[in-house]
C-alpha cells in the first residue's frame, strides 16, 4: 500500500517512470501466498493498486474491494472487470452509516473521511488542497454478513487516517481474521487520526498479535519514518 504511494509521489515528480505490471512472484510476498488466503477485504482501494499485487500474488482468493470515490471506483472496477472473483463496493466504511463528508484531496490517495492536517502539508507540498464532497458510509460487520466469507481471511486497511472508525464498525469480522495489514501512522498527518498505538491497543485487545511492518513509507522532506502498513496476526491457542 505505501509501496504504492510512494511510487506515484515519485511519478509525480517526475523521478520515475509508470511501471509494467509483473507477474512473478516477489520473495517478500512469499510468506503471505503460502497461507492460502481464500478471502480477501480490501478497505480503501483507490484504484486497486494494492488489490492488483494481492490478486497476482494470491491468485485463487476472492477479493471484496470498497472506494468511495466515484473516479477512483471507476478505474477500479476497470482493472478487475474480467475477474469473476472480485467485487467491489461504492461507500466508505465506519461506524456509523448514512451520508458522511469526504475530503477529495488533489491528489486522489490522500482524500480521507478526515481533515487533512498541517503536517500532511509540510511533507507533501503535491497534496495540498482538497474538496468536500459526499459519500455513502457503512458499518463493515453490516455489509461482511451479505458476503460468502472463507478462512482465512485477509483484512487491509488503507482508508487515511480512519482506521478505528473502520475496526469498531467491524469488530466481529475483525474478530474472524487471520491477518491484518493496516496503515498506522507515528505523526497525525489528518486531524483527530488513530496513531500506531491506538491501533496497536485495540488490535491486540482482539487477539492479534503485532508481527512487523510490510512497508513503511518516509517524509521526501527530511526522512522521518510517517507511516507503516502494519502486518497483525492471529494469536493461536497452543
Amino acid at each position: 500500500m505505501l509501496r504504492h504511494k510512494l511510487k506515484r509521489i515519485l511519478q509525480k515528480s517526475h523521478i520515475l517512470p509508470t511501471p509494467k505490471i509483473q507477474k512473478s512472484l516477489s520473495p517478500r510476498w512469499l510468506w503471505l501466498s503460502k497461507l492460502e488466503i481464500r478471502t480477501i477485504l480490501n478497505i480503501g482501494s483507490n484504484e486497486g493498486q494494492f488489490a492488483l499485487e494481492l490478486r497476482r500474488q494470491i491468485p485463487g482468493s476472492k477479493i471484496y474491494a470498497f472506494e468511495p470515490l466515484p473516479g477512483p471506483f471507476q478505474k477500479l472496477n476497470e482493472n478487475f472487470v474480467n475477474d469473476p472473483n472480485f467485487k467491489a463496493f461504492p461507500y466508505a466504511l465506519g461506524k456509523t452509516e448514512g451520508i458522511t463528508k469526504m475530503f477529495l484531496n488533489e491528489y486522489s490517495p490522500s482524500s480521507s473521511l478526515l481533515k487533512l492536517g498541517d503536517n500532511h502539508k509540510k511533507h507533501f507540498d503535491f497534496a495540498r488542497k482538497e474538496y468536500e464532497i459526499e459519500v455513502d458510509i457503512k458499518k463493515l460487520d453490516s455489509v461482511a454478513s451479505n458476503l460468502e466469507i472463507s478462512n482465512p481471511l485477509l483484512i487491509t486497511l488503507d482508508v487515511q487516517g480512519f482506521e478505528m472508525d473502520v475496526i469498531l464498525g467491524g469488530l466481529e469480522i475483525i474478530k474472524l481474521a487471520d491477518i491484518i495489514i493496516t496503515e498506522v501512522s507515528f505523526t497525525k498527518l489528518y486531524d483527530q487520526q488513530p496513531l500506531f498505538s491506538d491501533i496497536y491497543n485495540i488490535l491486540t485487545s482482539l487477539n492479534f498479535e503485532y508481527a512487523g511492518n510490510f512497508e513503511q513509507l518516509t517524509s521526501p522532506v527530511n526522512g522521518e519514518v510517517l507511516q507503516a502498513d502494519a502486518i497483525f496476526v492471529k494469536k493461536r491457542i497452543s
